[in-house]
């Protein structure tokens, strides 16, 4: 038996992928299936198009924007970039298609259970337990009926300290700012009009040497599967649920399927250790330091991944 913990978009998908392959799982989901998430909806549509298709779900009529122009902006500075499939998606309505006909209780799962169980409660852990050492930010945003902006807009604050975005719905805008700083981000959105305003913290900091704790394994944000540099969860939590999977798919011993699925989040998003030290040294205003010409050409390759064309020479030492 696998029960899951959080059926937000990790949990869905792996819920799904367990069914699909013949386990028995149940998944666990105390919020009313009508809750707004909180999140920009960001996502390299390609990516997440091929991983979908994993759980026989097209991507397609989930699609709310296709990004052409992607403008990121410092202080003083802006620069434009094309896209390499960054959009947004209806996350809510994904969410819903992924739980449908699938076993689920709406309820908290309080302690472990079955032979495995899964944390996908994303910041609380709830079931891993808290982090030893931990990094969030504050995540504000409003849903809007217009922007400033025809496009996807980034624009980073001095020291490591957050940015604001705007992004395209299909004919609303997500509009909002991540910082450390609470007073930052209401002077960033300001008294905009919005339609609806949600927010939580975002943990920035990986924590991939802890995704276990007995027969508990963690998922996504609960281990940290966010970009420090984008603050894009989605696709690399996706990522840590097909490790999972995969690991679970081919050994039946937990240590084995703990040393699997932690080669597997190395390999795929391990990379993130090197962005949250740059974003720690920006932060500090330290960013000197000969590991950073390294963590600088990672940067671009996150930027990437998340579906923007992004040229490292242009702007990386603009926006931090």
């Amino acid at each position: 038996m696998i029960s899951i913990a959080g059926l937000g978009v990790s949990g869905s998908y792996l819920l799904r992928r367990f069914v699909g392959a013949g386990y028995d799982v149940r998944g666990f989901e105390p919020r009313r299936p009508d809750f707004y998430l909180p999140c920009g909806y960001a996502v390299n549509l390609r990516s997440m198009g091929n991983y979908m298709k994993n759980v026989g779900i097209e991507i397609d009529p989930f699609i709310e924007s296709e990004s052409h122009n992607v403008e990121i902006a410092s202080t003083d500075t802006s620069y434009h970039f094309g896209s390499l499939g960054l959009g947004t998606v209806d996350k809510n309505r994904l969410i819903r298609n992924l739980l449908e006909g699938m076993p689920v209780e709406h309820a908290q799962l309080h302690s472990a259970s079955g032979h495995i169980t899964v944390d996908a409660t994303g910041i609380s852990r709830s079931l891993l337990g808290p982090a030893r050492e931990d990094f969030t930010m504050i995540a504000k945003e409003y849903l809007c009926n217009n922007a400033e902006h025809s496009d996807f807009y980034f624009r980073y604050f001095p020291g490591g300290n957050g940015y604001y975005w705007e992004f395209p719905l299909r004919n609303r805008w997500h509009i909002g700012a991540g910082s450390p700083n609470l007073d930052i981000i209401e002077e960033e959105l300001g008294k905009r009009d919005h339609i609806l305003v949600t927010g939580r913290r975002i943990r920035l900091k990986p924590l991939f040497d802890g995704i276990r704790n007995g027969n508990v394994f963690g998922i996504g944000e609960a281990i940290g599967a966010v970009s420090p540099i984008t603050g894009e969860g989605i696709m690399p939590s996706i990522k840590t649920a097909e490790c999972l999977f995969e690991a679970v798919s081919r050994y039946s011993d937990l240590q084995s399927v703990e040393e699997a699925y932690s080669r597997c989040v190395r390999k795929e998003i391990g990379y993130f250790e090197d962005l949250f030290a740059l974003l720690m040294d920006a932060r500090s205003g330290n960013l000197r330091k000969i590991r950073n010409l390294r963590a600088g050409l990672i940067a671009g390759r996150d930027f990437r991944e998340f579906g923007i064309d992004f040229r490292l020479t242009k702007v990386l030492s603009q926006f931090i």
